[in-house]
């Protein structure tokens, strides 16, 4: 099964839910599905040192980073947003 998992951010600053998406999107990845996170460069009031094109692998999840927009408050993206309706 292919699964897409969509979260606001990734920045290890903000702990739990960061943690527990990726290690949910693992576990699905160890029971033979096929994984991937598309999620904002957000870091606070910076950006994540991540390529936005091209995706990275991580235990097997297949991450995008898309870049954060104005209002950041939001986490506004209209590249997260194109690619989710493709």
């Amino acid at each position: 099964m292919r699964i897409l998992h969509v979260l606001p951010h990734l920045a290890p600053r903000y702990g739990g839910p960061v943690k527990a998406g990726i290690e949910m999107a693992s576990a699905l990845v160890r029971l033979g599905h096929e994984v991937s996170i598309y999620t904002t460069n957000i870091d606070g009031n910076s950006h994540l040192d991540v390529p936005l094109d091209t995706p990275v692998m991580k235990n097997g999840v297949e991450i995008k980073y898309f870049p954060v927009q104005q209002p950041r408050f939001w986490h506004t993206s209209l590249p997260l947003a194109n690619a989710l309706k493709k």
